[in-house]
């Protein structure tokens, strides 16, 4: 094995291979297996796996058809793992959020940090908003995942709706979203906050169950009063949700 993966070459032992007694009797303590092939995964200039297969025949030899059937096995799944490399590269760089199509958590923090810095440097206004769905792990818990994610889609939705063209609304977390307000101050972003609550509230009124009646709570910050920077902002608009959450839910706080 360590052969494989130094060399990148193959590993073939079967009865025609010239192989010691103990080692042989190693390989089926340890696996079962009396015979082995063993190809590597190749990829970015190393072995980043192995694939094998194996029996516990006698007298058996593997034949060149079989060695070349599982080489193509080999690099398929080397070309799979590029693949999924590459794609990982590119969630980085997406800005959206692949369930709400809001935009996601690390394009948020970056726009949140340009308007803090155009507002300082204009002087002007900048609220951030962050919004959680309440009691949503009991939701997800009687109700299931699909349903959830249903629940989330739509209040996205709602979100999307209630903002300006200059207003950015995010998902940064699994039921937490977020709202960048250029231009508005704290006044104005609690409304903002307060107006989509009840629209949300509003939204689930119909439903006869009450434990499928979803409603959000909320932080409001400003800068420069609660920061001057991303970080600062989001630490006090999270530090005002949990007291929405602890004065009963379904509330929107952006003061103690």
């Amino acid at each position: 094995f360590s052969k494989v993966i130094l060399n990148n070459v193959p590993l073939i032992l079967d009865s025609s291979a010239d192989i010691h007694e103990k080692l042989r009797q190693s390989l089926y303590t340890k696996f079962k297996l009396k015979n082995t092939l063993v190809l590597p995964i190749f990829l970015r200039g190393k072995v980043l796996a192995m694939l094998g297969i194996g029996n516990s025949q006698h007298d058996f030899v593997y034949q060149k058809e079989e060695i070349d059937f599982l080489d193509i096995f080999a690099k398929q799944v080397a070309i799979s793992m590029e693949t999924d490399l590459l794609m990982g590269r590119i969630d980085k760089l997406e800005t959206r959020d692949a369930l709400t199509d809001l935009y996601n958590k690390q394009f948020i923090y970056s726009r949140l940090q340009e308007e803090i810095k155009r507002a300082i440097l204009y002087q002007r206004p900048c609220s951030f908003v962050v919004l959680d769905v309440d009691n949503i792990k009991k939701f997800h818990d009687k109700f299931g995942y699909l349903d959830t994610e249903a629940q989330l889609k739509k209040i996205a939705l709602i979100l999307r709706d209630s903002i300006t063209e200059v207003d950015r609304a995010g998902r940064i977390d699994d039921d937490e979203f977020a709202i960048v307000l250029p231009e508005k101050n704290k006044r104005r972003a609690e409304e903002i906050a307060n107006s989509i609550r009840k629209k949300v509230e509003q939204s689930y009124m119909g439903e006869v169950d009450e434990s499928r009646r979803l409603t959000l709570s909320g932080g409001v910050s400003e800068n420069p009063l609660d920061g001057v920077d991303a970080d600062g902002l989001i630490a006090k608009a999270k530090e005002f949700l949990k007291i929405a959450k602890e004065r009963g839910k379904n509330h929107v706080v952006g003061i103690k």
